[in-house]
C-alpha cells in the first residue's frame, strides 16, 4: 500500500474514522437495545404483580360477599335462639 499524496492519507484517515464510529454507533444500539429489554422485563413484573393484587382483591370481595350472606342468616339465627331460651326462663319462672 503507497500513501503518495496527502490525499490518500485523508482518506485511510477519514475510512478509519467511519469505521470507529459505525463500531461506536452499533455498540450504543445494542445497550440500548439491553435496556429497553431490562425495562420489557420489569414492566411485565410490574404489570404481573399488579394482576395478582387485582386478582386478591377480587378475591377478598367475593369471600366477603359469601360471608355477609352467611352472617345474616347466623344472626336471624341467634336472634331466635336467643328469643326461645328468654321466653323459656319467663315460661319457669311463672311455673
Amino acid at each position: 500500500m503507497y500513501l503518495e499524496s496527502s490525499q490518500d492519507v485523508l482518506n485511510l484517515t477519514a475510512a478509519a474514522a467511519i469505521l470507529v464510529v459505525g463500531f461506536l454507533l452499533s455498540w450504543i444500539l445494542t445497550d440500548v437495545l439491553r435496556i429497553v429489554r431490562r425495562v420489557e422485563k420489569v414492566s411485565a413484573g410490574i404489570e404481573d404483580g399488579v394482576r395478582r393484587i387485582v386478582n386478591l382483591f377480587i378475591l377478598l370481595k367475593d369471600k366477603l360477599e359469601n360471608a355477609s350472606s352467611y352472617l345474616s342468616v347466623l344472626a336471624i339465627g341467634a336472634k331466635e335462639l336467643v328469643k326461645y331460651f328468654v321466653s323459656g326462663h319467663t315460661n319457669r319462672r311463672q311455673k
